[in-house]
């Protein structure tokens, strides 16, 4: 089993005379939306506003992922995500709530063998058979945890705003200030998780006039 990111895996198990079996940690609807950009039936560039995917709720052009609906600009992303999708025609497992998503399974289990599965949350928030079992192991940003949560915890249930710019988004600083200043006119608690190398293009001074507001560059998500 390998990561749909290292698509690499799969020529290494055909070599070694294994069974390759692709595990996608977006949901199936997402997948869905990558195959049909591959195969061409969703066409891009966009040229409507409306966007019909079989098994899927009409959606907004820009309810899609940016690199599907922006396209070309993430060209690198682009093509390491949704170029992954013949991998679809060989045996996967997909991070994904059956519950949430019958439709769209029942439509993929036609073109491929799959399997959902998940949450894959630590032990510790699920059945709690490993206790110390709190934590993924890998991080490309090392979560910030005591200080915010107790931030966190000190708030009124259903209070905060959890606003996360993840961690490959690069965006333009108009967007970053305009998104800062629309979470400070709600007047609300808000959480903003922003890698430090873009908290730079946050409005100047903004982070230390804002007291309603926690900021850091990485949180344990999975505790929310």
């Amino acid at each position: 089993m390998y990561d749909a990111f290292l698509p690499w895996a799969l020529d290494v198990a055909k070599k070694l005379g294994l069974v390759g079996v692709v595990f996608f940690t977006q949901s199936c609807t997402v997948n869905n939306i990558y195959y049909h950009v591959h195969q061409g039936m969703l066409k891009l560039p966009l040229s409507e506003l409306k966007v019909v995917v079989p098994r899927l709720f009409p959606l907004q052009a820009y309810d899609l992922p940016s690199f599907v609906y922006l396209y070309d600009s993430y060209p690198v992303f682009f093509d390491l995500v949704v170029n992954s999708s013949p991998i679809l025609r060989r045996s996967i497992k997909c991070l994904s709530s059956l519950s949430l998503n019958s439709q769209v399974v029942d439509w993929m289990v036609k073109i491929c063998p799959l399997r959902t599965f998940g949450p894959t949350l630590p032990s510790a928030y699920l059945d709690k058979r490993l206790g110390d079992d709190k934590d993924y192991g890998l991080n490309m940003l090392k979560p910030v945890a005591g200080a915010c949560m107790e931030w966190l915890d000190s708030k009124p249930a259903g209070s905060v705003v959890y606003a996360s710019y993840g961690s490959f988004v690069e965006l333009e600083p108009e967007h970053m200030e305009e998104v800062a200043w629309g979470l400070r006119r709600s007047n609300a608690y808000f959480l903003m998780v922003v890698k430090e190398s873009e908290q730079a293009k946050l409005p100047q001074n903004f982070k230390r006039q804002w007291k309603r507001a926690w900021w850091c560059h990485g949180v344990p998500s999975w505790r929310f």
